[in-house]
């Protein structure tokens, strides 16, 4: 797999950058690419230190535009010669000062300066270093003091204050990135982890540093080409998940510092597996530690229209109108693409960047009457100008949306009109096999085209296909357990086939922890995965055929390369909804390599099955779900068949194979 340097890029002397330099207003484009001050400028002479100890008036021209990439490194607290800068962004504010620990939190002994009408707040403090607590001393119109804490912090102190710490956050990584050689036709299998809940070591969760050892061999062991970290963006409440985040810039620290974490990433590097973030930039926790309400009473961050404040879940939508949350947030991708080192992103609730949700049908009713539909069009611009802007510099990163809307173009680049994301989580054909899978055993004729349904669009988009934590919480029972009227050792088969078709469709792959073991109890965020369950026989067959299944679909072609090209997916048979059988054929990119799905969803058994495919010769059985190593009986032993001149399902050519109760094979051509 090729490596890239993913170095933060020197950036290219703009026609902004020039005219700033000789004192002009910068003439900026919609999707301009602004430089931090003093870096990267060829040609310009470095910066005097002592300059440095106040921000730049070309960065807070772009702050304000909404046009900076990188305010991370001017807001918030930075060490420079002789003490620490620190800035924030407060424009409703009286009086700002810094409070900490190096001043016995007396907001009188350090205020800040205001910075004309940009709304930003600075000062220079001599003599400190690392390691020191802090927290912005604001005074709101009405003359109440508050403490807050700093929106750029890179590290939260773990307590009911969520006090931000100033700390060292520089590590020399040794590994580059893990890009994909093709974000489409490349294999893409995502292990998702909650790494609050993986896995506990004396009554706590595993650090950073235990992770390093367990979780990244694992991930190595399992075959799966990326992992997908939820809950790493600092939040106070586990039970969200990770989803009501705080600290926008800084990685838990229950797991430890950041530099640890900076670790974690680099091992998973060193082992060829991309690392994907999981946050979430819609909307925000109405929480007094965070950014809620943050230098007055009514709206900072939030939206400012009182009917589309609020999100289903009770926190705030960020108001994308204004260029300074522009510029905060798209500062935050760039942060962890540059100082982290991630592949890539899970975006959380994105169909809520360009369509507004309501936590009820009143609401949603009402707000139709009074505005007359519920797009979001400042939350669709930002959204176009996010991607478009990680797209310039730092194509290699994957940008992958969870977007249960049925919007058009989630996956069509920004300058062909479309949201600008490489890949859409499929949630349709998850509901749907969902559907098929809950329904009782005997009902599952009546709900068989749902799991032909997917494939009439499976070509509009660049699907990811995801068995995800959302399907394993709030009643919807494990995977294992999806189908409840099944004994055991029939659950287990009824999984494995689960997981087959989850292969065989086309789409990239993302499966939840514990779901490769079979767990039977739902996902608890705030307890480990059951893992002691992985010394019975069926869960530890289960883990293993996973382990198979994750390796063919990295090394066979057919299975991953045809995911966006015409006519990769062609069915065999999807109309027997009587017998409950599919059958299916998916292609390389050049047509040459070929797979054959055969599965079996009912319990009758067909000795001798006949199954129609396109070309005449050997096909081998690389894959058998009713296998003794993957718990099950191992009644099928022929790996071998020949296809001849017998015409069958629509094709010349056809061989006969045992197909048994619930049971599934893979097929490939070799001549």
């Amino acid at each position: 797999m090729a490596l890239i340097d993913p170095k933060p890029k020197a950036f290219p002397r703009s026609t902004a950058a020039v005219e700033a330099a000789n004192g002009e207003t910068p003439a900026l484009t919609p999707f301009s690419s602004p430089p931090v001050s003093g870096e990267g400028k060829e040609g310009l002479p470095p910066l005097d230190p002592s300059k440095l100890r106040s921000i730049p008036e070309f960065d807070l021209y772009l702050f304000n535009r909404g046009e900076h990439r990188r305010a991370h490194r001017l807001f918030g607290a930075h060490l420079v010669e002789g003490g620490v800068r620190f800035a924030v962004w407060a424009p409703n504010a009286q009086r700002v000062s810094v409070v900490g620990s190096f001043n016995n939190w007396d907001r009188n002994a350090h205020p800040m300066e205001r910075r004309g009408s940009t709304g930003v707040w600075e000062c220079f403090i001599p003599h400190l270093g690392h390691g020191l607590y802090y927290k912005f001393a604001v005074q709101k119109k009405e003359g109440r003091w508050e403490f807050r804490g700093d929106p750029f912090a890179r590290m939260l102190q773990n307590d009911n204050n969520r006090t931000p710490m100033f700390v060292e956050t520089y590590y020399e990584f040794k590994y580059p990135k893990v890009p994909m050689g093709d974000k489409f036709a490349g294999p893409l299998n995502v292990y998702e982890v909650h790494p609050l809940s993986w896995r506990f070591k004396n009554g706590r969760p595993l650090s950073y540093h235990e992770l390093i050892e367990e979780l990244v061999p694992y991930v190595k062991y399992m075959e799966y080409t990326h992992v997908e970290l939820m809950g790493i963006l600092e939040h106070p409440y586990v039970p969200s998940w990770g989803y009501q985040v705080i600290g926008f810039y800084a990685p838990t620290s229950r797991l430890g510092t950041p530099t640890d974490f900076k670790r974690l990433i680099d091992a998973f590097h060193r082992e060829g597996i991309g690392v994907l973030l999981d946050v979430v930039l819609v909307h925000f926790p109405n929480d007094a530690t965070g950014l809620a309400r943050y230098d007055n009473d009514v709206h900072l961050f939030e939206c400012p229209i009182p009917e589309r404040r609020h999100t289903p879940w009770g926190t705030s939508y960020f108001d994308f109108a204004r260029n300074e949350v522009k510029s905060f947030l798209i500062s935050s991708l760039f942060h962890w693409i540059e100082e982290y080192y991630i592949d890539g992103f899970r975006f959380d609730a994105a169909g809520q960047f360009h369509y507004y949700e309501f936590s009820s049908a009143q609401k949603y009713e009402d707000f139709l009457r009074k505005y007359g539909n519920c797009h979001n069009p400042e939350g669709f611009r930002f959204m176009q100008s996010m991607n478009w802007a990680v797209k310039q510099e730092h194509p290699e990163t994957l940008l992958i949306a969870e977007d249960s809307t049925i919007a058009d173009g989630v996956t069509r680049p920004v300058e062909h009109g479309g949201h600008g994301f490489d890949l859409k989580w499929d949630l349709g054909c998850t509901s749907h096999m969902m559907k098929f899978f809950r329904a009782p055993f005997s009902r599952r004729s009546a709900v068989y085209n749902d799991l032909t349904y997917p494939m009439l669009y499976h070509h509009t988009e660049n699907f990811l296909l995801p068995l995800a934590h959302d399907e394993v919480v709030h009643m919807k029972r494990s995977m294992v357990n999806k189908t409840e009227d099944l004994s055991d050792f029939d659950k287990f088969a009824n999984c494995r086939l689960l997981y087959l078709l989850q292969f065989g469709y086309p789409h990239k792959k993302l499966l939840f922890m514990g779901q490769e073991f079979g767990q039977k109890s739902e996902w608890n965020a705030e307890a480990p995965l059951p893992w002691e369950s992985t010394w019975d026989h069926l869960h530890r067959s289960l883990q293993w055929y996973v382990k198979r299944l994750n390796e063919v679909y990295k090394y066979v072609p057919a299975m991953h390369q045809g995911d966006n090209i015409r006519n990769g997916f062609e069915w065999i048979e999807c109309q027997n909804y009587r017998h409950l059988i599919l059958a299916f054929l998916r292609y390389d990119r050049e047509y040459h390599d070929l797979v054959v799905y055969l599965i079996n969803l009912s319990k009758q058994h067909f000795p001798e099955f006949r199954l129609g495919v396109p070309r005449a010769g050997k096909y081998y059985k690389v894959l058998d779900t009713d296998a003794r190593e993957f718990g099950g009986n191992g009644h099928n032993w022929i790996n071998e068949y020949e296809a001849v001149s017998h015409p069958a399902f629509h094709h010349p050519y056809s061989f006969v194979t045992n197909l048994l109760p619930l049971h599934g094979m893979l097929f490939r051509y070799i001549g």
